[in-house]
């Protein structure tokens, strides 16, 4: 069974709270698919006392050293748009206590044990000057219009549904 759904990509990404890599991990491979590996952080503020320093460590280790043979594994990524939300919170001092993670201890980690020189990328979206995350020239995007284009297509097909009676094999068939 394919894990990967029909597509002309050949990268997935695998979000932090999705360490499920090795479900599929005999697949990944065969299909020839990369994959872009975020750790567990995405879109909030998180503390880095020593305690949860010490907590986020030993896990960031663990996985590293679990997942660091992988053939797929083509990126670790420190987190998922928490530097975004600090900008479009319009926090004026725009202090994120967590960048410790992003920006220190999880480089460190992948650098000393990862056998394979993958690379590190500190967030996404992440680059340009004062964390603009919408740099479209700097680092990389969220381009989050595109999925607002779809999410039209599927209301607008919900309606349609509402109206119509579509058999639902139908239109699940037609829906990307």
């Amino acid at each position: 069974m394919n894990p990967v759904p029909s597509t002309t990509s050949a990268t997935v990404r695998l979000l932090g709270h999705v360490l499920s890599i090795f479900i599929h991990a005999h697949a990944l491979p065969e299909l020839g698919i990369l994959v872009w590996q975020d750790f567990q952080f995405a879109c909030g503020v998180y503390p880095a006392h020593e305690e949860f320093d010490k907590s986020v460590c030993a896990e960031a280790e663990a996985n590293v050293t679990r997942m660091r043979r992988h053939p797929s594994i083509a990126v670790w990524c420190g987190n998922n748009e928490d530097y975004q939300q600090i900008v479009q919170w319009s926090v004026e001092k725009k202090e994120l206590p967590a960048k410790l993670f992003y920006e220190d201890r999880l480089p460190k980690i992948v650098a000393r044990l990862n056998d394979d020189d993958v690379p590190y990328w500190p967030g996404s979206p992440f680059g340009g000057e004062g964390w603009d995350t919408s740099d479209p020239t700097v680092g990389d995007t969220h381009q989050w219009n595109v999925s607002g284009a779809i999410s039209h297509v599927l209301s607008e097909a919900k309606e349609h549904l509402n109206r119509s009676g579509v058999v639902l094999e139908s239109w699940v068939s037609m829906v990307p």
